[in-house]
C-alpha cells in the first residue's frame, strides 16, 4: 500500500558546495530504485487483505450466473406452452327466464353466496319477528295501564262527583255566620274537591281525544290494507280514473236499489268483500235489465199448424206399433225405427 510505505531511510550527507549538493539530489531521484522496508504490522495487515481476498472470490464463484438459466423459468415457460384443458359446462336457467352456461366453480360460489344470503335473510326475519312481538308486548303493557288508570280517573271522579252534589244542599251563608271556623274548613274542602273534580275530568278528556286518534289511525290503516286486497282482487282499481268512475255508480246503484242506502252508510263500508258483493249485484241487475229488453224486441214466431190431424194414441192400432217396433229392432235398419218412433209421435 503506497500511503502506509515507510519512509526509506538514506544516510545524511552534508553539503557543503555545489558538488556534493548535486550528489546529494542524484540520490534522491535515485529513491524509487529502492525497494521499500515495510513493518512487521505492514506485514500483519496485508496477510489478513490476501486471507480475504479467497473468501471473497469463493463467494462470486457460488454466485449464480443470469445467462446460464434457472430451472424453475424453464417451469414456467413449459407451463405457459402446456395448453389449459376447458371444464364442464352446466346449463342453468337464470331469474329472469333466461338460460346459460356455467362451470362447476361458478355454481359452487353461486350456491355458497344464495345459501349465505338466504340465512342473512332468514336471520333478519327472525330479528324482524322478535321485535315486532316485543314491541307487541309492550303496547300491550301500556295499554293495560292506560285502561286502568282511565277506570281509577273515572272512579275517582264519580266519588268527587257524589261530594260536590251533597255540599250543593249546604246553607253556606248560615253557616258561615253560625260558625265562621266551621264555614272555613268546609269550604276549603269543598274548593278542593272541585278542584279534583275538574282536573279528574279533564284527565278522562285528554285520554278520550288520545283514544280517538288512535282509533282513527287504525282505521285509516286498515282502509289502506282493504285498498290493496281490493286492488289484487279487482285490477281495475289500480287506475285511479276508472276506480273513481265504478265507486260512483256503486253509489248510484245502492242509493237507487234495496230500499235506497245512505251516504253516511254508503262510506261506513270499508270491507273489500263488501265491494265486490256490491259490483257483482250492479252487473247482475245490469244483466237482467238487458235481457228483459232483448226479450220485448224478439217477436213470437207464428204456429206451425200441420195439413193433417195426428191421430191420438187411443186411435193407433196398439198390434201394429208393436210389429213395427219388434222388427225395427230385429233388422235394426233405420227406417223400421222411424216409422216406428213415426207412430208413437
Amino acid at each position: 500500500m503506497a500511503d502506509e510505505m515507510a519512509t526509506p531511510e538514506r544516510e545524511a550527507v552534508e553539503v557543503t558546495d555545489v558538488s556534493t549538493a548535486s550528489n546529494a539530489l542524484e540520490g534522491l531521484l535515485d529513491l524509487g530504485d529502492i525497494p521499500p522496508r515495510q513493518s512487521s504490522d505492514d506485514n500483519a495487515e496485508e496477510q489478513v487483505e490476501e486471507d480475504a481476498n479467497p473468501e471473497m472470490d469463493a463467494a462470486e464463484d457460488d454466485t449464480p450466473v443470469a445467462n446460464e438459466g434457472d430451472d424453475s423459468d424453464e417451469a414456467e415457460i413449459d407451463a405457459d406452452s402446456v395448453e389449459e384443458e376447458p371444464a364442464d359446462l352446466y346449463e342453468v336457467t337464470l331469474p329472469g327466464g333466461e338460460r346459460a352456461e356455467v362451470t362447476l366453480d361458478e355454481l359452487s360460489k353461486g350456491y355458497s353466496r344464495q345459501a349465505d344470503y338466504t340465512r342473512k335473510t332468514e336471520e333478519l326475519s327472525a330479528q324482524r319477528r322478535q321485535l315486532a312481538e316485543e314491541r307487541e308486548q309492550a303496547l300491550s303493557v301500556v295499554e293495560a295501564e292506560r285502561q286502568q288508570y282511565a277506570q281509577r280517573l273515572a272512579q275517582i271522579g264519580q266519588s268527587l262527583g257524589l261530594q260536590l252534589s251533597k255540599n250543593q244542599e249546604t246553607d253556606w251563608d248560615a253557616l258561615k255566620e253560625e260558625d265562621p271556623i266551621e264555614f272555613a274548613t268546609q269550604w276549603a274542602d269543598h274548593q278542593r274537591k272541585v278542584e279534583q273534580y275538574r282536573t279528574s275530568q279533564g284527565e278522562l278528556q285528554r285520554l278520550q281525544q288520545e283514544e280517538n286518534q288512535k282509533v282513527q289511525q287504525n282505521y285509516q290503516v286498515a282502509l289502506g290494507e282493504e285498498a290493496k286486497k281490493l286492488q289484487a282482487a279487482m285490477p281495475v282499481f289500480q287506475d285511479e280514473d276508472k276506480a273513481e268512475e265504478i265507486r260512483g255508480s256503486l253509489r248510484t246503484f245502492l242509493k237507487s236499489n234495496y230500499g235506497g242506502f245512505s251516504d253516511q252508510e254508503i262510506g261506513s263500508i270499508a270491507d273489500h268483500r263488501h265491494v265486490q258483493l256490491v259490483h257483482d249485484a250492479m252487473k247482475w241487475r245490469k244483466l237482467q235489465s238487458s235481457k228483459t229488453v232483448v226479450d220485448k224486441k224478439v217477436k213470437p214466431l207464428p204456429k206451425v199448424v200441420k195439413s193433417s190431424a195426428r191421430n191420438s194414441r187411443s186411435d193407433t192400432d196398439a198390434d201394429a206399433l208393436v210389429a213395427k217396433l219388434k222388427r225395427a229392432k230385429a233388422s235394426g235398419h233405420v227406417n223400421d225405427a222411424a216409422a216406428a218412433i213415426a207412430d208413437l209421435l
